[in-house]
């Protein structure tokens, strides 16, 4: 009765009583926009960002590059230059290559239409907008993938957690990528219509979207979308599928092909752009090495372990304790089948080995080495683990106290065994006087600096 009275308002009621009716109907997803949207302000407010104090959002590259790209785009906008070549650019250059890089996301809108003398308040704001919308996106991919109607607190819990995971809070200098957070979600609902359904619209529109937002990262998110269209099929229940198999392959590439035609407009100028001396910035070395030991890498799945922005630095993938403590859980839980664990296992297993084998890595950085900011798409990595706790989430009752026993002790004697070896890339129990120390006090001061890295905080100090 109250579906058939909803549809009825929807209908037939007057515009007033339909934007109520809208408003209520969405509720949640206004709440998933502005709890991570709240708690990362709160966060500006508590580290004295800029309105609350002289701290500013403008740090790294955001500071050095971003903001003058910004303003020379916000001029443009308001007619005080152009869009396609610019005379201050040293001896003046093309300005398409810097726009498809830089400023090629829609959240620029916020920055023209806001005053120039409010520039950091408006990149906060695009920040903040970016965080929302990511769990909004997020929250739509869980609903859509669910065969059962998720839990209202999964529904609020993890998509805040992807909000707010660590590649986002990082990436924030780099605002840029971050339009990838968005995309991802809907690109991979678009994949499951695809193989369900034979739809490739939803598929088209986002992964069309991606490559215009950013090129660079969205030629990541295109390679993962070719895994997890193999992953979608290897976990699909439906015994007709392997004899569709070839179907559904055609139907992915003509989908991929068209949503590549439909962001030619920037992908062709942005090639040009980039053989102007891009693709020869490094000489990259595809000799077979690795990159980290694994138990490096599993340190930062924990809090408090981010090292540096530096080429030396390792994946940026943690994304709450919670996630932390519900993955195992969902390979122990008997709720969830061998087919669904197999192909999450082997698909994050994939990703962990491409940023493992250096040349792997290489490929899907566009095969060029990062000179800051290495492993740019281990938000993907993040995004299965949450994936994944959100699974073990909703099946609960396939877990026993004796499995949560088990993975508590697990991780407590992990982290002890770190304390006791001094592992220098895991330094959790470290005390907040030590890092403020650090933080305020010049390193040459610092009596504890014994070599390049701090011994303090881990950080590089020359």
């Amino acid at each position: 009765m109250e579906q058939v009275i909803k549809k009825s308002i929807a209908a037939n009621g007057t515009f007033s009583q339909r934007t109520r009716h809208w408003f209520y109907d969405k509720r949640w997803y206004f709440a998933a926009f502005f709890l991570p949207v709240a708690i990362m302000f709160a966060a500006y407010a508590v580290f004295k960002v800029f309105p609350f104090g002289d701290n500013s959002a403008l740090v790294l590259d955001l500071n050095g590059q971003y903001v003058y790209y910004y303003e020379a785009y916000r001029d443009a906008f308001w007619g005080d230059g152009s869009f396609i070549y610019d005379w201050s650019r040293n001896l003046s250059g093309e300005m398409f290559g810097i726009f498809a890089y830089y400023l090629a996301s829609p959240y620029m809108l916020i920055i023209y239409l806001l005053p120039r003398a409010m520039m950091p308040v408006s990149i906060m704001i695009v920040q903040l907008a970016k965080v929302g919308t990511a769990a909004v996106t997020f929250r739509f991919f869980l609903k859509k993938i669910s065969l059962k109607e998720p839990k209202t607190l999964s529904l609020i819990v993890f998509p805040t957690v992807y909000a707010l995971m660590g590649y986002m809070v990082v990436q924030l200098m780099d605002p840029m990528w971050l339009d990838a957070l968005i995309l991802l979600p809907l690109i991979c609902v678009g994949v499951n219509k695809l193989v369900n359904k034979g739809v490739m619209l939803p598929y088209i529109i986002p992964l069309a979207l991606m490559f215009i937002s950013h090129f660079y990262i969205g030629y990541m998110v295109g390679i993962f979308t070719f895994f997890y269209f193999c992953y979608t099929c290897l976990s699909n229940n439906d015994r007709k599928l392997p004899q569709q198999f070839f179907k559904k392959s055609v139907y992915f590439c003509v989908g991929t092909l068209i949503a590549l035609m439909c962001a030619a407009f920037v992908l062709i100028p942005v090639y040009n752009s980039l053989k102007l001396g891009k693709f020869e910035f490094t000489t990259p070395d595809f000799s077979l090495a690795t990159q980290f030991d694994f138990l490096t890498f599993a340190t930062k799945l924990f809090p408090m372990s981010y090292d540096t922005v530096y080429p030396e630095g390792l994946p940026m993938i943690y994304c709450s304790t919670a996630a932390l403590i519900l993955v195992p859980l969902f390979f122990m839980n008997t709720r969830i089948t061998i087919k669904e664990k197999t192909a999450n296992g082997v698909l994050t297993a994939l990703l962990v080995i491409l940023m493992y084998i250096k040349p792997a890595d290489m490929a899907m950085h566009g095969f060029q080495v990062p000179q800051w900011l290495p492993f740019r798409y281990s938000f993907i990595f993040s995004f299965m683990m949450i994936y994944m706790a959100f699974r073990a989430f909703e099946n609960l009752d396939g877990i026993t106290m004796k499995n949560v026993g088990g993975v508590y002790a697990g991780l407590m004697i992990f982290l002890f065994w770190c304390e006791r070896e001094n592992y220098k890339h895991f330094q959790i129990f470290e005390s907040e006087t030590e890092r403020m120390l650090c933080v305020h006090t010049p390193f040459e001061k610092v009596p504890e600096v014994k070599s390049r890295i701090c011994d303090l905080c881990g950080r590089d100090v020359l």
